[in-house]
């Protein structure tokens, strides 16, 4: 037997269709979460250590705490 013929077996549920555009393109609905490519990464972690450590007046010694807390804070925000 099917279960999904039984009687008591919940509702199949059905997707509402996602919207077109007037040249019946689709668009999601839903925002799609793009995570940087490698060069992009770099770079956006390599400019806010640059950043950390001009606040600290570029201060000897500093060089890795900069760029970890700036590799931490570019991940999270990709992952937010």
């Amino acid at each position: 037997m099917d279960p999904t013929s039984r009687k008591d077996a919940p509702a199949a549920r059905t997707a509402a269709p996602a919207p077109a555009t007037s040249d019946n393109r689709i668009i999601s609905s839903t925002p799609v979460a793009r995570s940087p490519s490698g060069t992009d990464l770099y770079e956006r972690i390599s400019q806010l250590a640059y950043y950390k450590a001009q606040e600290r007046g570029f201060a000897p010694g500093h060089e890795w705490e900069d760029w970890f807390a700036a590799e931490r804070e570019v991940t999270e925000s990709t992952l937010a």
